[in-house]
C-alpha cells in the first residue's frame, strides 16, 4: 500500500503537533511497516534538515506549507494525486478532494471553549469541521474528544481515538546522568524541590490561578513555556501576591531537556480549564 502522511510539523511546528508527529513516525516508519511504502510530506523550508528515516520504502516529498489549513486542503491533495497513493493521513484539516483520507484531529476544543480563543482562531479553525465530515476515518487522542467529534457531527462510525504513548526517554531522576543533571539545574537555576507547570503560557492554561495558589505552599513553582497571544499577565498577580521569589519562568526549553524537567520535579500540576487530553502529563508518567 502506498500511504502519505502529514509530516509538515516534524522540524518546526507546535511544541505538541512536533512531538506527536515524530512519535508518529517512529512507529509508522519502523521494520513493522516494511511491506507498505510511505511518502512522507515536509515543510519545503525544512529541506536543508536531515530526515532521520531513510530506508528504501520511504519517500520524502517537499511542500509549501505557509498554511496548514491552505497545504492541506489544496496543495498536499495535488501531490497525493500525482504519486497515486492509496490513503493520507492528515493533521487537524482534511481535503476537498476525493482522495481516501484518515484525519488526525487533536481536539474540538474551540467549538465548546470559543472564549479561550481569539477570533482570528476560530475563524481559521471553522473550516475543520466541513473538511472532517468528508474524511474515510477520523482519529482522535481520547474517548471524550471521541465523544466531542460525534457530538458536533463530524463523524458517526467512523471516528477511533489512540491514545499518546510514552516515550523511553522519560524516566525516573536515578536513571539520568548526574552530570547532566546539575548542568540542567544550573542552567535553568532549579532548587532542590519545586512544582512543575509545563505548557504554553494560555489563558485556557488556569496557570494564574495556579500561582495565586503558591501563597498556601512552601516550595516554588517552575514554570516551562512560552507566552501566547493569548496569555495572562501572570506579573501582575505575580506582584500583587508578593510571589517573586517563589515562581521562576524558564520560557521555552529544547525538546531533550523535558525528560529532566519532570524527573527533578517534586509536584507535576496541569490545572486547565479544559484538554482533549493534553500532552505533559504523559511525560509526567516517565
Amino acid at each position: 500500500m502506498k500511504i502519505g502522511i502529514d509530516a509538515k510539523w516534524f522540524f518546526n511546528g507546535p511544541p505538541s503537533g512536533r512531538v506527536v508527529i515524530k512519535e508518529l513516525l517512529k512507529e509508522l516508519l519502523s521494520d513493522n511497516y516494511k511491506a507498505d511504502e510511505f511518502y512522507v510530506f515536509l515543510n519545503k523550508a525544512d529541506k536543508g534538515l536531515e530526515f532521520p528515516y531513510q530506508q528504501d520504502n520511504i519517500k520524502l516529498v517537499y511542500i509549501s506549507s505557509f498554511n496548514n489549513l491552505i497545504s492541506n486542503a489544496i496543495i498536499l491533495p495535488r501531490h497525493s494525486k500525482k504519486h497515486k497513493l492509496d490513503i493520507v493521513l492528515f493533521q487537524n484539516f482534511g481535503t476537498f478532494s476525493k482522495i481516501k483520507n484518515v484525519v488526525y484531529i487533536h481536539d474540538l476544543l474551540y467549538l465548546d471553549f470559543p472564549q479561550y480563543y481569539s477570533f482570528k482562531e476560530r475563524l481559521y479553525l471553522s473550516l475543520l469541521k466541513p473538511l472532517a465530515k468528508r474524511a474515510n476515518v477520523i482519529v482522535t487522542i481520547s474517548e471524550t474528544e471521541r465523544r466531542r467529534i460525534m457530538k458536533h457531527k463530524l463523524g458517526t462510525n467512523n471516528v477511533y481515538f489512540v491514545y499518546h504513548g510514552v516515550d523511553a526517554k522519560f524516566k525516573p531522576l536515578k536513571a539520568h546522568d548526574k552530570f547532566q543533571i546539575e548542568t540542567f539545574k544550573k542552567k535553568y537555576n532549579l532548587p532542590d524541590q519545586f512544582i512543575l507547570y509545563l505548557g504554553r503560557l494560555n489563558i485556557r492554561k488556569n496557570i494564574t490561578n495556579l500561582i495565586t495558589a503558591m501563597q498556601f505552599v512552601d516550595i516554588p513553582l517552575v514554570i516551562v513555556g512560552e507566552n501566547n497571544h493569548k496569555s495572562e499577565n501572570l506579573s501582575t498577580t505575580i506582584n500583587t501576591l508578593s510571589l517573586n521569589d517563589k515562581i521562576i519562568f524558564t520560557g521555552y526549553i529544547e525538546e531533550n531537556e523535558l525528560p529532566l524537567s519532570y524527573a527533578l520535579a517534586t509536584i507535576f500540576c496541569f490545572p486547565s480549564y479544559a484538554e482533549g487530553f493534553g500532552l505533559p502529563p504523559f511525560g509526567s508518567y516517565g
